[in-house]
C-alpha cells in the first residue's frame, strides 16, 4: 500500500451534497499523485474506494478514468456505507501476509464435511494489525481440498476457496469482507435474504467471528465498545453467533492496553449469549462454557503464564 487519502467528512444535504461521489474519488487520487511526483502510475495495481450509496454508478472505475488513471487498473467499490477505514486496512492486512492465529485455526479445528461461515467481525475502536476484518478472512487460505470443508459467506456464496491474487482476482467475487476470493467446484451465489435463511436456521456447523470480549461462559461482545463516537454495527453478527452449531472466535488475547479480551463477564453489549465454544488466539486456544475456561493448546508460553493474563480460572482441557 502506497498511500491512503480521503475526502472531508459531510453531513446530508450539506455542503457536498451537490458533489458526485466518482468526482470525489477522482479529487483524491489525484491529490494522492502529487504528494507522491516520484510514483509511476504504471506500478498501480488497484485502487480501492468506499463510499455510500450509488448502488447504481461504479464509483471507484469512474473515479480512475476522471482522474487520468489506464483503465487497466483493478478497481474494488464497497457500495454500501462502506467507512474509508476499510479501504486502508484490508490492502495493508493483504500486505502483511501470514497471521499466526489464522495457520493455528486451520487444520486442527474442523472434521471433515463441515459447513462454516467465514465472516469478518464488526469495525470498531479496538483494531490492531492483523485482528479485525482481517483475521477469520485468512482461514481459508489455510484449509487443504482433503478437509472437505464448505464455506458460506454472509454476502450470498456456497464455496469459497482461497484469497484470489494476481489474475484469479474477479472484483466481482469477493467475500463479506470485501476481499477476492476464488471459487470451488460446486460454488452456488443466492440472494442476501437466502444467506440470512441460511445463517438463521441452523445449517451452519461452524462461524468463525472476531471478538471484543469473550466471557468465560462463552457470551459473545463484538459489535460496539460503547465508546464516545463509536458507530454501533451490529450487522449479521446476531444472526451468525446464534445460528450456527459451534462460534469459534478467532483474535489477539490482550488489548493495545495489555488487557484480556476473555474476561470474566463482558463489560461491552452483548451480541450473543452463551454462544462461543472456542477462542483462538496468538497465545492459547480456549474451550469456554457453563463449566469455565479450559486451555486446549499454549504457543510459546506456559498455562501457569497464560493465568497470569486471563482474570479468570484456567484449568488444562482433558
Amino acid at each position: 500500500m502506497y498511500d491512503a487519502v480521503r475526502t472531508p467528512i459531510g453531513k446530508f444535504g450539506s455542503g457536498l451534497a451537490a458533489v458526485r461521489p466518482d468526482d470525489l474519488a477522482a479529487h483524491v487520487i489525484r491529490e494522492s499523485l502529487q504528494r507522491a511526483p516520484g510514483l509511476d502510475v504504471d506500478r498501480i495495481d488497484e485502487f480501492r474506494n468506499a463510499n455510500a450509496g450509488e448502488e447504481n454508478r461504479n464509483v471507484a472505475r469512474m473515479g480512475t478514468l476522471l482522474a487520468g488513471l489506464p483503465v487497466s487498473i483493478l478497481c474494488t467499490v464497497n457500495r454500501v456505507c462502506g467507512p474509508s477505514l476499510d479501504a486502508a486496512i484490508i490492502p495493508s492486512r493483504q500486505a502483511r501476509g501470514h497471521d499466526p492465529a489464522s495457520h493455528n485455526l486451520s487444520a486442527a479445528a474442523w472434521d471433515e464435511g463441515f459447513y462454516d461461515n467465514l465472516v469478518a467481525p464488526v469495525p470498531g475502536t479496538d483494531l490492531v494489525p492483523g485482528e479485525g476484518i482481517g483475521q477469520p478472512t485468512l482461514v481459508s487460505n489455510y484449509l487443504t481440498e482433503e478437509q472437505n470443508i464448505t464455506l458460506h459467506t454472509e454476502n450470498g456464496m456456497l464455496g469459497m476457496g482461497l484469497e484470489a491474487k494476481g489474475g484469479e482476482i474477479d472484483e466481482d467475487l469477493i467475500n463479506a469482507g470485501k476481499i477476492p476470493v476464488t471459487e470451488l467446484p460446486g460454488a452456488s451465489y443466492f440472494h442476501h435474504a437466502d444467506s440470512f435463511v441460511i445463517m438463521r436456521g441452523g445449517h451452519r456447523d461452524i462461524c468463525v467471528l472476531g471478538a471484543f470480549q469473550v466471557s468465560a461462559t462463552g457470551d459473545l461482545a463484538n459489535w460496539h465498545t460503547g465508546a464516545p463516537g463509536a458507530i454501533p454495527a451490529v450487522g449479521g453478527a446476531m444472526d451468525l453467533a446464534t445460528g450456527a452449531k459451534d462460534v469459534f472466535v478467532m483474535m489477539t488475547l490482550l488489548t493495545r492496553e495489555g488487557a484480556s479480551k476473555i474476561v470474566d463477564a463482558c463489560t461491552y453489549p452483548v451480541t450473543g449469549v452463551g454462544c462461543v465454544t472456542r477462542v483462538y488466539t496468538d497465545k492459547g486456544v480456549f474451550l469456554t462454557g457453563p463449566d469455565g475456561v479450559s486451555v486446549r493448546e499454549t504457543f510459546g508460553c506456559t498455562l501457569e503464564e497464560l493465568q497470569g493474563l486471563v482474570p479468570v480460572p484456567l484449568k488444562a482441557a482433558v
